[in-house]
């Protein structure tokens, strides 16, 4: 579950950009996830839906792809509905997990642009020490987790935190300027 206390971005109007990894074949249309994990629990990585306002940015990580395709603005506020899903993470895929339908969070998206040239993760893995550096300025600034989408430990090259919705701190967008300007 999300912290119930205030996230380090709610004071930074600036700091509505969110990235959403997924290997949906629909990427763009819509962002979903069920109320709960497998578990029965809430999940923050779903419960941030909630949390989206009209005009936030979603950049789009697409797993198959292994890059960042291309971005959408937040329509609406989310809405209940039924969706079909199964997480993808490495418990579930051992489970057996098959998609079904469960009650869920659906979130419009508009403007969906495809990047003419997707942000690989290999440009991730090149600017680690740059996005490492500001994610630990991030950290030393905030007490709250920084939620942020791809691993930077040194034992493995960068690749995506499992989960599917994270916050896409601002600080991306100068390191990867071209992600809003494509």
């Amino acid at each position: 579950m999300v912290n119930s206390t205030s996230q380090w971005w709610e004071s930074d109007d600036s700091e509505n950009l969110w990235i959403e990894i997924t290997d949906r074949d629909d990427i763009g249309s819509n962002l979903k996830a069920p109320v709960t994990n497998q578990k029965g629990d809430e999940y923050w990585s779903y419960s941030f839906l909630k949390s989206l306002q009209p005009g936030d940015i979603i950049f789009h990580y697409d797993k198959k792809h292994k890059a960042i395709v291309g971005k959408s603005k937040v329509a609406e506020h989310y809405k209940n509905g039924q969706i079909k899903w199964a997480a993808r993470g490495t418990v579930s895929r051992k489970a057996g997990i098959r998609p079904y339908w469960r009650e869920g969070w659906i979130v419009a998206l508009a403007n969906h642009h495809i990047f003419e040239k997707p942000r690989t993760i290999q440009s991730i893995i090149e600017n680690k020490d740059r996005i490492k550096l500001e994610c630990d300025r991030l950290k030393t600034r905030h007490e709250t987790p920084l939620y942020f989408p791809f691993e930077l430990g040194d034992k493995r090259p960068p690749r995506p935190m499992q989960g599917y919705l994270f916050k896409f701190p601002k600080f991306m967008l100068d390191i990867f300027p071209e992600l809003n300007n494509d």
